[in-house]
């Protein structure tokens, strides 16, 4: 099999990257389906979304080529109403800002640790992404929700991640420290 481009995977960026090619290309794709990350799976009609944020976008450009050049109108958009399961109760979507009605010894750790980082921002940019969430909520809140929920999202280790291609989709508190904000920019 003979092409100019070969594109291993047919997630997003391998689907992406065929839509824009200019040269003749052929993907290989393990799964059944392309879509990566971006899929539902069905289960006795039911749908589970593999990842919830996968289509998530603040560029108009990027939104419009999905959603009416690709998409052709065939996608729904939803007002988020999520909620976070820890220690036993549902607190407020995203974690790092809605620790109020957590049990009070997790509050406090997580207040704690996000005043701690703030007080000693990382001297150099973090390694990775366990890194950055530890440098930018503390201890408390990477513990108790931001490792281990990213780590089911995305089916990674969060230390064999690179912070930069998700820190600008994650609410962080501005508090001084410069590769948090930093991350917020592109």
């Amino acid at each position: 099999m003979k092409t100019e481009t070969l594109i291993l995977g047919g997630g997003l960026a391998g689907l992406s990257a065929a839509y824009h090619s200019e040269r003749e290309y052929r993907i290989l794709e393990r799964e059944a389906r392309v879509g990566g990350l971006c899929r539902t799976n069905w289960y006795d009609g039911f749908g589970f979304d593999l990842s919830i944020h996968i289509l998530f976008t603040k560029q108009p450009d990027l939104a419009r080529l999905v959603c009416e050049d690709l998409l052709r109108g065939e996608y729904h958009d939803h007002t988020r109403s999520s909620w976070v399961y820890s220690h036993e109760r549902y607190t407020g979507y995203p974690f790092q800002g809605s620790l109020y009605g957590l049990p009070t010894d997790v509050a406090t750790e997580c207040l704690v640790g996000l005043i701690e980082a703030h007080r000693n921002p990382p001297s150099q940019a973090p390694a990775n992404f366990a890194g950055w969430a530890y440098a930018t909520f503390g201890e408390g809140i990477a513990k108790h929700f931001f490792l281990p929920y990213n780590e089911r999202v995305w089916a990674t280790s969060p230390e064999e991640m690179d912070y930069r291609w998700i820190a600008d989709r994650v609410a962080v508190p501005d508090h001084g420290s410069p590769h948090a904000a930093r991350s917020n920019r592109r």
